[in-house]
């Protein structure tokens, strides 16, 4: 939706609120810093739970993965992980923590597409598709 301007406010449709003109978009531009500082935090705090030796399998699984395919999603570490009977986190969500940590560690690079998962227990959700960096090797 775009705003409407009304003289030198500007009555935005998304967040229902008013603005002086030119302060809409460093508004969006503060919400968005904040989200994104929000999910890194997130991130972090679900890393910082999980159990170490899962973490060690993941990366594991990761680079196992890495270096067998061109690109990959978390569901092809998952089938890893679970072809070598790795028990599942608590929080599932501690391997988008390890993803991260790998493409920090320039193992794989997030391409920015999605695609749908294969794994029945994510109903079909969308999941980050990756590049590897150790294709071949």
């Amino acid at each position: 939706m775009f705003p409407e301007t009304v003289g030198t406010r500007v009555w935005c449709i998304d967040c229902r609120a008013e603005h002086p003109l030119g302060e809409h978009r460093r508004n969006l531009d503060e919400l968005e810093r904040e989200s994104h500082k929000r999910t890194a935090e997130a991130i972090q705090r679900v890393d910082d739970h999980a159990d170490e030796e899962w973490k060690r399998a993941a990366d594991d699984a990761i680079v196992y993965v890495a270096r067998r395919a061109a690109t990959f999603t978390a569901d092809d570490v998952w089938w890893r992980l679970d072809e070598l009977e790795i028990a599942s986190p608590r929080e599932p969500r501690a391997l988008g923590a390890r993803m991260q940590a790998a493409a920090r560690s320039g193992i794989a690079t997030n391409t920015q597409r999605v695609v749908k998962s294969r794994r029945p227990e994510t109903h079909g959700s969308w999941v980050a598709e990756w590049a590897s960096n150790l294709a071949g090797m």
